[in-house]
């Protein structure tokens, strides 16, 4: 995607570099077959909902429930 789709992932990942390595703050999801962005390979780890969005989202509660756990 072009415009201010890209520039709302470099904002959010350039504020992801002020948090604690500990902590998530940025989920990417990959909703279809597609290309990753090498930055994003590099840099964070991502959630397939393909084939089962179950899985992934299984995936993506599972995290938010570790950094709820880990805040207290």
């Amino acid at each position: 995607k072009r415009g201010s789709f890209q520039c709302e992932l470099r904002y959010a990942m350039l504020c992801a570099t002020s948090i604690p390595l500990d902590e998530v703050f940025l989920i990417p999801v990959r909703l279809e077959p597609c290309a990753v962005p090498a930055r994003i390979i590099r840099r964070l780890h991502y959630v397939n909902l393909f084939p089962s969005w179950e899985l992934g989202f299984k995936k993506i509660l599972k995290t938010m429930a570790r950094q709820e756990k880990s805040k207290r």
